[in-house]
């Protein structure tokens, strides 16, 4: 899980927020440069065994911002069924068009987009 360790150190934001899951880098990148400490990637589109046992016990909220394309909407699917009996799940769901990737977006529009789905 790429970035774990530092969202870790944002112990306040992972308690009250939750984790967000990204694909990759850029995601986890973007996402931090726009105030979102609490973000962590999964360097793909599989969630294993080792990385589902991080984040389980790292965080009781995860929400998933996969990519927006075919390939990531079907991730989205396959890792919430991967979480959904062990803990509470969000996914943000976005159409394709120019906006593929959580690194797509705006900050405004990313920031409005995640703390519509990320409790408080």
């Amino acid at each position: 899980m790429f970035n774990l360790n530092r969202a870790l150190k944002e112990e306040k934001t992972v308690k009250d927020r939750g984790l967000i899951v990204v694909e990759g880098f850029f995601g986890v990148m973007h996402l931090w440069q726009c105030g979102f400490k609490n973000v962590v990637a999964l360097m793909g589109k599989e969630l294993s065994d080792k990385q589902l046992g991080l984040l389980l016990s790292s965080s009781d909220r995860i929400t998933l911002f996969l990519d927006g394309d075919p390939p990531g909407r079907d991730a989205s699917k396959k890792v919430t069924a991967q979480l959904i009996n062990s803990t509470f799940v969000r996914v943000i769901k976005y159409s394709e068009g120019k906006m593929r990737k959580p690194a797509h977006f705006e900050k405004k529009k990313l920031v409005e987009l995640l703390r519509k789905h990320t409790p408080r």
